[in-house]
């Protein structure tokens, strides 16, 4: 029996633009190690020191109420763009899934997304979503 060596995920480290204290050349650098780290791995770890445990709790908490709406809700998510409408339950991989706020960076965007699937709105996620428009620059990758 062979001795394997473990998997070792890359990590990338996402606090100097959680902070707003990136360069254009450190911008063109994560892009790169993000793309790269999901081309060989499908996935990454991330860091982001400077982010407080609470925005942590909060921002799980609220994900956690996204993906934990019935199947049928989820469904209601749909896009032209690919990868930003619902994608789950699949047979190739039953555990995934996705969802995508357009336009998060533009103002009422969360909010008209958030009034979308909770009638009542979601002050929790709202916030939560909220806050990561300011590392919303990442999303372009695609």
């Amino acid at each position: 029996m062979g001795s394997e060596t473990p998997l070792k995920l890359p990590l990338i480290d996402f606090s100097k633009i959680y902070l707003n204290e990136s360069t254009q050349d450190e911008w063109d650098s994560m892009k790169t190690q993000v793309y790269q780290a999901l081309t060989e791995y499908g996935f990454f770890r991330a860091s982001m020191a400077g982010m407080s445990p609470e925005f942590c709790n909060s921002l799980f908490s609220s994900l956690d109420q996204l993906f934990d709406l019935p199947l049928e809700t989820k469904l209601k998510s749909v896009s032209d763009k690919p990868f930003h409408g619902y994608i789950g339950h699949s047979p190739t991989m039953p555990l995934y899934e996705s969802m995508a706020i357009p336009n998060a960076q533009v103002a009422g965007e969360v909010e008209a997304f958030t009034d979308f699937f909770w009638a009542n709105g979601n002050p929790e996620f709202r916030y939560g979503a909220m806050k990561l428009r300011r590392v919303k620059r990442l999303w372009p990758l695609c």
